[in-house]
């Protein structure tokens, strides 16, 4: 990618467009336009690959330092694949090239560590998301927030429904009343189905269903045919799983050819997380 880049730019300037001003003595600055490094889908894919495929990366997982041919093309297919924590169960339609750098960014400090914390995890998932947030305006269907335009939220007057709308979000406390557009509960409570106001979540242990959540630090277990279940913690480390609400640590990691909850995802020689890099 770097050297296409070279080829479009005369091998002068990275980049840059420069526009020469005309006639003898004229002290008006030369005109520079910046041209934007991750114009489309594909060309994102090559930037999150050199972010992931740092020389510490290589280093811990012992992969060839002599040429990262192997690591970009199996990051950069992983991330167009969206089997990557980046892009995974992302709509691409949806591609903002100007969220894009600060994401790239971001992926490129973290990878450097040969390391991912939850909290480095949390800070991908907050510079990354932004990059496929969806376009719904005001009224459209949505499954998520992020299927809406910033500034909007997505709405079900029935939490069991399996979609809302995009609505601008009208947060509301304890005892409020929620029965109107937008109306979002706040931290640690839910829109009660029949009175439609805001009560509190069940904490653990407590009855729970589709339409009576648990409090966020917890999930709905055991439950029944008829959709009821308990309140009870959230999966530990190395627990399989399928997204991040499932784990304590709010980190579904994946590591090979599987998603597991973790507090830190560790690189090192013969780690299952190296073979997501290597090809083999």
């Amino acid at each position: 990618m770097f050297q296409q880049l070279i080829g479009l730019t005369g091998g002068l300037f990275l980049g840059l467009t420069l526009v020469a001003t005309s006639g003898c003595g004229d002290d008006k600055p030369e005109t520079k336009t910046v041209e934007d490094p991750y114009p489309d889908f594909a060309s994102f894919c090559n930037g999150i690959a050199r972010a992931q495929c740092t020389k510490a990366i290589q280093d811990a997982c012992s992969l060839d330092t002599t040429s990262d041919t192997e690591c970009l093309s199996e990051a950069s297919k992983a991330c167009a694949n969206r089997d990557s924590d980046v892009t995974r169960d992302k709509s691409t339609g949806n591609y903002r090239k100007d969220k894009a750098e600060t994401c790239i960014t971001t992926v490129g400090g973290v990878y450097a560590k040969a390391k991912i914390t939850k909290e480095d995890h949390a800070a991908i998932r907050r510079a990354c998301d932004p990059v496929f947030r969806g376009k719904n305006t005001a009224g459209f269907e949505c499954e998520g927030d992020l299927d809406c335009e910033e500034g909007l939220a997505c709405y079900r007057s029935n939490l069991a429904a399996p979609k809302g709308t995009c609505e601008p979000p009208k947060t509301k406390t304890k005892g409020d009343s929620c029965d109107e557009k937008g109306a979002l509960c706040d931290k640690g409570l839910y829109c009660t189905p029949n009175d439609k106001i805001c009560g509190a979540r069940p904490e653990e242990g407590k009855a729970c269903s589709a339409t009576k959540p648990c409090l966020e630090t917890l999930s709905c277990q055991n439950i029944d045919s008829e959709g009821n279940g308990i309140c009870g913690t959230r999966k530990g480390s190395q627990v399989e799983c399928q997204s991040d609400t499932e784990c304590q640590s709010n980190f579904c990691a994946l590591v090979g050819a599987k998603k597991i909850c973790l507090d830190t995802l560790n690189f090192g020689t013969g780690s299952p997380v190296c073979e997501n890099f290597d090809g083999k």
